[in-house]
């Protein structure tokens, strides 16, 4: 087609036109959906106050303030948990020795409830002057300790609490100790009483010691009578209770204070330590009870109390709390207030470590006079509130915390840490259960008992001993005579009579091969064989030093050897157990009288010497020799008549 000029400007006006048009149709359009957008934004802008010009800004803006919000909300947490922390961070992180000090007024406080409680519940004791019956049992307290410790479900709980509240001053009558019919008078408050009371509580308990004191005191009632008593009559009155060598100490301190003292026992600390078998503790309590010196006293129980108080973590044991700084936290208290009556404090702590404070006390009960003193209680609480308030992150930070850093010395290295653990596990436990106590009482419990820490315990060293019983009853004698030595004078039962032993093993020569449940898994059935020949070798060695016994030697190897029982008896010392089978032989058809009369005899220069029952009551004899006396018995009941006591 021919290009037309005319035609092709009237196509471009048209086009042209046409785009005007949309133009303007659209271009309204397009400011209508602006200003209705514009409209939207100002509407949303004042109902949150922001600019209309800040819509880029204003989202930023919001962002900011959320994120600001939640710093300060975490912030504020924080602070609310440090502040429900603050009591467990000073006791977790403390380093110096000072944090376990007492408060002036701590101690006035602790020293005044002390007497109070004391002077209206104490034990009645004879050589406190009180008059028989005499109490001294705390068995209602091991009682409870018992229940709480058993492996009972959550009935041990509910017995623990509901065990009914005890009464010192009130105790039942078969568990006191009445005094002999020859005495029935209260004895007269002495130093020298006192002085025995303290060296026979050594690592006895108060109810055993009652009547061995009471007969003491009676044949032995001076230090001067005490200083000339042979050691046959002082170890009568002893056998039984045990540590044989305190008998042997106290007699030698008679004749030193006789002696060297003009019969006067030592008023001070320092003078006392020169007595033969009196240490730090027995001087100070002596100093204390029976000369009024203000010095503390510190012994096991009150090492428990102390460790409660001030929330120690370490053992009752352990050298910085017993022999060191232990002695300080004592003195803080007994010399608080104006000082006075310092025996009647020292006995007070370590009657309360016996009775209320005993391993199984609560810390709760309404009888304890220091029930609103204990930092383990408290300590229990604060865990509790941590375990409601769900602060158990920045609790377990403390704990590691702890457990790395550098501790005081009174608590064991990583002890606090030790405790806390125990402590922990033990509410955990506690708190699971469905028991009708408060939750606060229970997590209280379980904190005291948390303290202090149990001491490491030592395995017994095992000996295994041939024990040789030789018998002769005459044809005009009532009762057999039984051959009997002398132990050394010094070690385990020093210079007591026994029947002739040999070790025939011994745990210390064994190494031991990996872990067995009891210590007495280990121990060996030493052969018959081996047995008789080493009590062979022992009598032999006897024969050798008297002619008259050199018949008795003969006699006895010619008769035949009586195994005692199926197998053999176990007699337990405080570091060692002994395995004793006991050989048995009766001389009485192959000895004359003309023989027996009268022999003793040496052995490695120790006495040897035939005894009846009757004779070993007057020199006394342990408590091994009487398990030895009884098996016998068993043996030939129609034959034995007489039993040592």
């Amino acid at each position: 087609m021919p290009f037309n000029l005319r035609t092709s400007f009237s196509a471009y006006l048209i086009v042209l036109f046409s785009a005007i048009c949309f133009v303007k149709v659209w271009g309204f359009r397009s400011v209508a959906i602006a200003q209705t957008s514009m409209s939207l934004l100002q509407v949303r802008c004042a109902s949150s106050r922001i600019s209309p010009s800040d819509g880029s800004m204003s989202v930023r803006s919001s962002q900011r303030n959320k994120a600001s919000s939640k710093r300060r909300k975490s912030v504020s947490d924080e602070t609310i948990i440090s502040k429900r922390t603050a009591f467990l961070k000073s006791w977790l992180l403390h380093n110096e020795n000072e944090f376990h000090s007492f408060s002036k007024d701590e101690a006035d406080a602790i020293r005044e409830s002390l007497l109070v409680w004391y002077r209206s519940n104490r034990r009645k004791l004879p050589w406190r002057g009180d008059e028989p019956p005499w109490g001294g049992s705390t068995i209602a307290f091991a009682a409870k300790a018992s229940a709480v410790s058993s492996n009972k479900k959550q009935a041990s709980l509910k017995e623990f609490f509901a065990t009914s509240v005890v009464n010192l001053s009130a105790t039942k009558r078969d568990e006191d100790v009445d005094a002999p019919d020859d005495h029935k008078k209260s004895f007269p408050v002495t130093a020298y009483g006192v002085w025995v009371s303290e060296i026979m509580l050594q690592q006895t308990r108060v109810e055993a010691v009652v009547p061995y004191w009471v007969r003491w005191m009676i044949r032995f009632p001076t230090v001067h009578d005490l200083a000339l008593a042979d050691e046959d009559a002082v170890n009568a009155h002893w056998a039984g209770l045990g540590f044989y060598r305190r008998a042997r100490l106290l007699h030698s301190a008679a004749k030193y204070i006789v002696n060297d003292c003009n019969g006067a026992l030592p008023e001070n600390v320092q003078e006392l330590l020169h007595l033969p078998g009196v240490g730090r503790y027995t001087a100070s309590a002596i100093a204390s009870i029976a000369f009024n010196v203000n010095v503390p006293v510190v012994d096991g129980n009150v090492c428990r109390v102390l460790a409660r108080l001030r929330g120690i973590a370490n053992n009752i044991k352990a050298p910085a709390l017993k022999d060191n700084h232990g002695w300080d936290l004592a003195a803080q208290i007994v010399s608080a207030g104006d000082g006075s009556a310092p025996g009647e404090v020292n006995q007070a702590i370590m009657e309360l470590g016996a009775t209320y404070c005993a391993p199984g006390g609560t810390g709760l009960d309404e009888n304890d006079p220091l029930k609103d003193f204990y930092f383990s209680t408290r300590i229990g609480r604060e865990v509790l509130r941590a375990f409601d308030g769900n602060d158990l992150k920045q609790i377990s930070e403390l704990r590691y915390a702890s457990s790395n850093a550098q501790q005081c010395s009174l608590c064991a290295h990583g002890g606090v840490a030790e405790v806390f653990d125990i402590l922990e596990v033990e509410l955990s436990k506690a708190l699971e259960s469905k028991a009708s106590v408060s939750r606060e009482n229970i997590a209280s419990k379980c904190g005291h008992s948390s303290f202090p820490l149990s001491p490491p315990k030592l395995a017994k060293r095992e000996e295994v001993l041939a024990v040789g019983a030789l018998k002769w009853l005459g044809p005009n004698t009532m009762e057999p005579a039984w051959l009997l030595h002398r132990r050394p004078e010094k070690g385990l039962l020093a210079g007591q009579w026994e029947f002739p032993s040999v070790c025939v093993w011994t745990s210390e020569t064994v190494k031991p091969k990996g872990k067995r449940k009891n210590s007495s898994d280990r121990v060996p059935i030493v052969s018959a064989c081996v047995r008789r020949k080493a009590l062979e070798s022992l009598l032999r060695d006897v024969a050798s030093t008297d002619k008259k016994f050199l018949d008795c030697w003969a006699s006895a190897m010619s008769l035949k050897q009586c195994p005692v029982g199926e197998g053999p008896i176990e007699h337990i010392f405080s570091h060692v157990r002994h395995t004793m089978w006991i050989e048995s032989v009766d001389l009485s058809q192959a000895l004359s009288l003309s023989i027996m009369d009268g022999v003793q005899l040496a052995c490695a220069g120790r006495e040897m010497r035939w005894m009846t029952e009757s004779q070993m009551k007057e020199v006394g004899v342990t408590s091994g020799v009487r398990k030895i006396l009884k098996s016998l018995e068993q043996k030939n009941p129609k034959k034995r008549k007489n039993m040592v006591d």
